[in-house]
């Protein structure tokens, strides 16, 4: 049986990890759909709330595309976890259904992986 991996936080070099990820499943689209319904406030002044709240719409946007098309990126996914846990990809693609899933819900909740969505959104609108 193997130890419980630890994942550690995102950093700098992980961007190139990121990047394929984001080219293949077409994020761009999550972010023409936060646009336009960005668009809804064109004539107003966002408050900080209402920003907040477009960038928490565009990773829940983001989450969904991933995981409705994580087949696309599995290879990409289990390289970058590898990294993160410190381990290999042969370990990753061996772990059981709930702690291979546990890893993934941990990357998406991690701060900077919100941040790298955010900057994103900045990015592209």
């Amino acid at each position: 049986m193997m130890a419980k991996l630890e994942m550690r936080e995102l950093n700098g070099q992980d961007t190139f990890l990121l990047l394929p990820i984001v080219a293949k499943l077409g994020i761009s689209d999550a972010i023409k759909y936060v646009e336009k319904q960005r668009g809804k406030y064109a004539d107003e002044e966002l408050s900080q709330e209402e920003i907040d709240m477009v960038g928490a719409e565009l990773f829940a946007k983001a989450l969904e595309v991933i995981l409705v098309n994580i087949d696309k990126v599995q290879n990409d996914i289990n390289k970058l976890l590898a990294n993160m846990c410190n381990t290999t990809q042969k370990e990753i693609k061996e772990l059981d259904f709930a702690e291979y899933n546990m890893l993934i819900i941990e990357l998406f909740s991690q701060e900077g992986f919100k941040a790298f969505f955010k900057h994103l959104y900045s990015s592209l609108k």
